[in-house]
């Protein structure tokens, strides 16, 4: 645990006292707002310099900062940086004193100034946020913010007692559907208003000493489910209307063969860490593609190199292996030749049926125009989804690919995890979708804005939020119309309207962040006027909103009020700040786009105090991402059918959102079905697991519709083994399991608990060996 809160900047103690603590703030659906107000006392002899600790979410921003001590007021604004620099220039030629915020390891630090002996200092810090969705469930988590008595940063995790601290929680939640709420970490009390609107709070006593984890669990949380909100009159005569979308889209799905292309930039400014991750997600989408589908891969610098010349191949084992082994002895060279990979990508496919291509490269593509020409005169039936790697990629380039080859770019960012973004966007290629072709918003109203500016696709099984801003009375429902495939597509959406209005300016809050990341992202494919509007539209909406953005910082305005004039003296003062610290709090991987994407740096996954959690070398996620690059065409995982059902059970156990790896675990299931069909025999161990890895697929809904009906009927075989051998008694084959009860089972079975007395470094040797079943084995283990 964390400890955030004052520092004394020049002594190893702080002499401040918490007095109370106030956690207030509203959730609205997915999104969150709250502000956590605190009141110190410095009870040293001393006078201090104090400088304030704070965290950030991995999805959240700041929406406000203040502190009020002894009559001065800061208060954090936004500012255009040119603007900012200018302040920041004229107090440093005036040698006046300024604030800074600095980060270390995850830790932002803000400067606040002298603070009096006996002085109390009130602080404000608000977030917002995009809940978590792991397990069928909305995850909050709300830091814990105390001053350590002893400063000493080696020792930051050490416990502290709070002295006479008022804590209050008043926490409202507003849901399109009836929800169970329970924490974790705290005895909360939760009252209710409605089934979709109640308050939480702490019960007596409680304090907040440590994290608050909430936990929100919908009773329907897949579908199509909206919300509305009228402003007052006098206001304006307009209406915010928030849809939630969470499609199942595989009913009569039928997947298409496809032939992929996969071009990998092995230039020199690829290697190390890029490449490599490179290469990881490569292997990751060759396990993804289906019996039927074929392949080959191009990896170029200076030069081309394939790995068939003769064109693409067929996706089977003996292919697959092969290309494993291709793509872990590839390495990096001088030069990038992109046009050379795209023009014999191109050519080849105009000789074989059309390709699928996915271009990863960091490059800055100077002959871009050359290349695009080309592209567009030439690209037939192809289509090009590049990944711009790293902040020095030619983003106008991968956008401008994009568009002329009817793809759709992504871009991999520093703290994102590679692997999980390229594996996003190939299960959107690969899986089902709504081609939107309308929406209609009801009847009777006129569209003012929406987000997304254009809606075009709507994926299989990802949470997809859509906003619109419209003039008139609500009349009738949303109604989305397209196609899936080849098969027509209608949804009509009924809309609840908002029981707090605090939540209806949170909504419009969360619109204007998601417009302004919209924005940003539009920007990397222009140049010029257009580029220049965008940005002076950036800066409006991030200062109209007090949201931080690419083009804005923060400066604080003082305010100390003269007791004899009676008037308050303003004036702005700069804050000291890295170019890095201010995209790491601009840039909160908030645009639709789950957690599991981005890396963690204080592996907030180790919870339990136990040798495996010590494995700080291989987080879950790590296992998770090792075991499916183990996965063969077949759908098998390893040599064995057990391997395969471990395998499996380790990608579902956790409370990760499992549609990440949705295709193999699909893939799994059909060799699982085949197998029993096949073979007709499985011993004790392999019965067992197959019937609690069939009961986990149920609870996390992860089976493709037609998967759905043989795993009932694989259900009724398992149980019929089971019974017939008497391997558990017939009340336990009956009784309704959930995620907690079947971990246990799992553990008992497999004897987990005999890695307690294993060394770490055996362990570890293990994994470096990747020895699939003691992966297995650890990543069930790390499960939360």
């Amino acid at each position: 645990m964390k400890n955030y809160g004052f520092v004394d900047k020049n002594l190893n103690e702080s002499p401040m006292n918490l007095l109370s603590t106030d956690v207030s703030g509203n959730i609205c659906g997915e999104f969150v707002e709250f502000t956590i107000h605190q009141v110190y006392e410095n009870i040293g002899e001393n006078s201090i310099e104090g400088v304030y600790t704070f965290p950030i979410p991995d999805t959240g921003v700041i929406t406000g900062f203040k502190a009020n001590l002894g009559g001065r007021t800061l208060s954090a604004i936004i500012e255009e940086k040119h603007e900012a620099s200018k302040i920041l220039k004229n107090f440093n030629e005036r040698e006046l004193n300024k604030l800074s915020i600095e980060e270390e390891d995850n830790i932002y630090k803000i400067t606040i100034g002298n603070i009096l002996t006996n002085e109390k200092i009130q602080i404000d810090i608000s977030y917002m946020d995009q809940l978590l969705f792991e397990d069928n469930e909305y995850n909050l988590t709300i830091p814990f913010i105390e001053s350590p008595r002893a400063m000493n940063f080696d020792d930051i995790n050490e416990e502290v007692d709070l002295i006479n601290c008022e804590t209050t929680l008043n926490l409202l939640i507003e849901t399109f559907n009836a929800v169970n709420i329970y924490s974790p970490s705290h005895n909360i009390q939760v009252d209710y208003d409605t089934p979709t609107l109640c308050k939480v709070s702490l019960v007596k006593n409680e304090t907040l000493d440590r994290d608050l984890e909430i936990c929100i669990k919908e009773d329907k949380n897949k579908g199509f489910y909206g919300m509305y909100y009228s402003f007052p009159k006098h206001e304006c005569d307009e209406t915010i209307i928030y849809l939630k979308l969470y499609p199942k889209l595989d009913k009569n799905f039928k997947a298409e063969n496809k032939n992929y292309v996969f071009l990998l930039d092995t230039s020199k400014s690829m290697r190390g860490e890029k490449l490599e991750e490179a290469k990881s997600s490569l292997e990751l989408c060759l396990r993804n593609l289906r019996q039927g589908d074929t392949f080959n891969i191009v990896a170029f610098n200076n030069k081309l190199k394939m790995f068939s010349r003769d064109g693409n191949v067929d996706f089977n084992n003996d292919n697959l292996k092969e290309a494993s082994q291709w793509i872990k002895s590839l390495t990096f060279g001088r030069g990038s030749d992109i046009y050379e990979a795209l023009r014999w990508t191109i050519e080849k496919s105009s000789k074989e049926a059309p390709y699928t291509i996915l271009l990863f490269t960091d490059d800055l593509v100077e002959e871009e125009n050359e290349i695009i020409d080309y592209v567009k005169e030439n690209i037939g039936e192809n289509r090009i989804f590049p990944f711009g790697i790293d902040t020095s990629v030619n983003s106008y380039f991968i956008n401008k690919l994009a568009t002329v080859g009817y793809g759709k770019a992504d871009f991999i960012y520093p703290g994102e995890v590679f692997e999980d973004m390229v594996l996003r966007q190939f299960n959107r290629i690969n899986r089902p979708q709504v081609d939107v072709r309308e929406i209609k918003w009801g009847s009777d109203m006129e569209v003012i804005r929406t987000y997304p500016r254009t809606i075009e696709y709507i994926y299989d099984r990802e949470l997809f939020s859509v906003f619109c801003r419209v003039k008139g009375d609500i009349n009738g429902p949303v109604t989305i119309k397209g196609y899936v495939g080849e098969e027509s597509f209608e949804q009509s959406i009924f809309l609840e309207n908002f029981e707090l209005n605090d939540n209806a300016y949170l909504i419009e809050k969360i619109w204007s962040r998601k417009r302004i990341e919209s924005i940003q992202e539009r920007m990397l494919g222009e140049r010029g006027n257009i580029k220049e509007a965008m940005r002076n539209k950036v800066i409006e909406l991030s200062k109209e909103f007090e949201i931080l953005s690419n083009e804005t910082t923060f400066v604080m305005l003082e305010q100390i009020e003269d007791p004899i004039l009676g008037i308050a003296m303003r004036r702005l003062i700069p804050i000291e700040i890295t170019d890095e610290i201010m995209f790491n709090l601009s840039y909160a991987y908030f645009l639709d786009s789950p957690s599991f994407l981005y890396k963690v740096k204080n592996n907030k996954h180790i919870k339990n105090k136990n040798k495996i959690n010590n494995l700080y070398k291989y987080s879950r996620e790590q296992l998770m991402r090792l075991i499916a690059k183990h996965q063969g065409a077949d759908g098998a995982f390893g040599d064995s059918m057990e391997i395969t059902l471990k395998s499996t059970i380790a990608l579902l156990i956790g409370r990760e959102d499992a549609t990440l790896y949705i295709n193999q675990i699909n893939k799994a299931i059909d060799y699982m079905v085949n197998y029993i069909n096949v073979e007709k025999n499985l011993n004790e161990k392999e019965t067992l697991l197959y019937l609690l890895c069939l009961q986990l697929i149920d609870i996390k809904d992860v089976a493709n519709d037609e998967n759905e009906i043989y795993l009932e009927k694989s259900l009724d075989y398992i149980k019929d083994i089971i019974e017939n051998n008497e391997y558990i008694s017939n009340a336990y084959l009956h009784e309704e399991q959930d995620l907690s009860d079947i971990k246990k089972s799992i553990s008992f079975m497999l004897a987990l608990h005999d890695y307690q007395s294993k060394a770490i470094e055996e362990i570890e040797k293990s994994l470096d060996d990747e020895d699939l079943n003691e992966i297995c084995n650890i990543a069930i283990l790390e499960a939360r």
